[in-house]
């Protein structure tokens, strides 16, 4: 899945058929060229965006000219990682020449920020990542080793011969002391000719190789490696982030989405039983403090919620006042946010959401714990809600009994969605 937008030359399916769109020729009206009969159309673009939520129209952009390669469904935690890191090395030279001097400074540079892989990427490999990205539209899983294809690839090493080396650096090399690899590779090959000692010729182990101790140490977690040869305090400030203010320059550069539960009671809008207090999902733009999408639901915030405030973000709002004839302005604000700020809420850390925002081209940015004004605008939305919109509903909590909110109840589910 990918990014399309109505632009020149995008290519969309119009009945089955395709069509290319020629020109824009007024602010609201897109000529549009029949693939099979080169028949020229005029449409308005309301009239597209109906077309494209009704189903009737799809926009194919260029997906058909160079698809995304095929990847599983359900891809792995380690694979997202290698996805996200390698698609970091693609951003920073987004803007860059393809030239060898050019691309080297800034590979340097975001290696020096980053400290993985081991090795800075030579400026070829970076290319290679660029140019996958762009012909996949944006898409994170064209960053994806296709390894299921490579066939088999068995352990050089019996699973003894490699505990006997976790032994070994466990003793030497994670301690205090921070032996060097050397020292721990010699401890191994003694572990391991005392083993051989104990065992048949035939069932001989074979002997580890220094090359074997230093990939072992490359998988470890750098922060736990850290940690056991410096010490855990000198390990948290070492790997510590420093966070800077964010600022935008456009619409859809930057997203804030936040949950909250309403401080009122609804009605069902056919039986009118009191259905309790509903919680609200928002997403706003950063830069122009627009809604670009709600959700109101009466489930606990979840992946489910999260989606489906979404996808109200993403689709065009034609049919609003078809839907409420008393709304007399429109909700022009739709489109895919290029980076989404969350908090640490467990909906937030879903992998379905990662692979989502991945395939969108969307980079997710988690505030730290703590710390409401990471995401200040959403707080904000909330705020002005609560002590302006809400205030005025009969059915609003207040310091009154229960009995007497639930009493006064007059705001149904529709009502509110209205509002």
């Amino acid at each position: 899945m990918g990014v399309a937008v109505l632009e020149k030359n995008t290519l969309v399916r119009l009945g089955g058929v395709e069509h290319r769109l020629v020109r824009k020729v007024t602010d609201t009206c897109w000529q549009i060229e029949n693939g099979k009969t080169k028949r020229i159309l005029e449409y308005e673009t309301e009239t597209l965006l109906k077309m494209y939520v009704d189903g009737e129209l799809a926009l194919v952009g260029a997906e058909n000219l160079h698809p995304t390669h095929a990847v599983h469904v359900a891809l792995s935690p380690e694979q997202l990682n290698l996805a996200k890191l390698r698609r970091q090395y693609v951003i920073d030279t987004l803007d860059v020449p393809n030239t060898k001097r050019a691309m080297e400074a800034v590979i340097a540079e975001t290696w020096q920020k980053l400290q993985q892989p081991d090795r800075a990427p030579s400026w070829g490999t970076v290319y290679a990542w660029k140019k996958k990205y762009l012909v996949s539209q944006n898409d994170i899983r064209a960053l994806i080793d296709n390894n299921c294809r490579k066939g088999n690839r068995k352990p050089r090493y019996p699973s003894q011969v490699i505990a006997l080396c976790e032994q070994a650096l466990a003793k030497k090399y994670l301690t205090r002391e921070r032996a060097t690899i050397q020292v721990a590779f010699e401890e191994a090959l003694v572990k391991a000719q005392g083993e051989n000692r104990l065992r048949p010729e035939s069932m001989a182990l074979p002997m580890p190789t220094r090359r074997l101790m230093a990939r072992l140490i490359q998988k470890m977690p750098a922060f736990d490696k850290y940690a056991a040869r410096f010490g855990r305090e000198q390990a948290r400030k070492e790997f510590r982030s420093m966070k800077g203010h964010r600022i935008t320059n456009r619409p859809l550069e930057r997203a804030e989405i936040d949950h909250t539960i309403l401080d009122v009671f609804v009605l069902d809008d056919r039986t009118h039983l009191p259905l309790g207090r509903p919680y609200l999902s928002v997403c706003i733009d950063d830069f122009t403090r627009y809604v670009l999408g709600i959700y109101i639901g009466f489930q606990p915030p979840s992946f489910s919620s999260v989606a489906k405030c979404l996808k109200d973000c993403f689709r065009p709002k034609v049919k609003l006042r078809e839907q409420y004839t008393d709304i007399q302005n429109d909700w022009a604000a739709h489109g895919v946010m290029r980076e989404l700020v969350v908090d640490n809420g467990t909906e937030f850390h879903s992998h379905s959401l990662e692979e989502m925002c991945g395939a969108l081209g969307i980079e997710i940015h988690y505030a730290p714990r703590q710390t409401p004004w990471f995401k200040g605008k959403v707080e904000s939305f909330f705020r002005t809600m609560n002590n302006g919109l809400v205030i005025g509903f009969l059915g609003r909590l207040s310091p009154i009994s229960l009995n007497e909110v639930i009493t006064n109840l007059r705001i149904t589910l529709v009502s509110l969605w209205r509002s």
